[in-house]
């Protein structure tokens, strides 16, 4: 009985090569006053806000995309590990 090779590309969401984890935190949206009841200080402060959530979104994007980088290499790696045992197995 011979066993089969399987071949897939890549999936999504897993350790990386090298076994490391990403927690890739989201950040909280801020609150938005209205424009029609907030003072001055009150629309500076938000503005400010905004500005760091972006910054945060950014970084928070840059994490999903190494997880996903990571992720895609290291179901590549097992797989070429399982099909370098199935042949191995074939050839015995």
């Amino acid at each position: 009985m011979r066993i089969k090779l399987i071949g897939v590309s890549s999936l999504l969401f897993a350790p990386n090569a090298h076994g490391q984890l990403y927690y890739c935190n989201r950040p909280s949206e801020p609150y938005i006053r209205s424009g029609y009841s907030a003072d001055l200080d009150q629309m500076e402060r938000t503005k400010r806000e905004v500005n760091d959530y972006v910054d945060e979104m950014q970084t928070y994007l840059t994490c999903l995309k190494n997880e996903h980088s990571d992720a895609s290499h290291k179901v590549n790696d097992v797989i070429d590990d399982w099909n370098r045992a199935v042949r191995s197995f074939n050839n015995k």
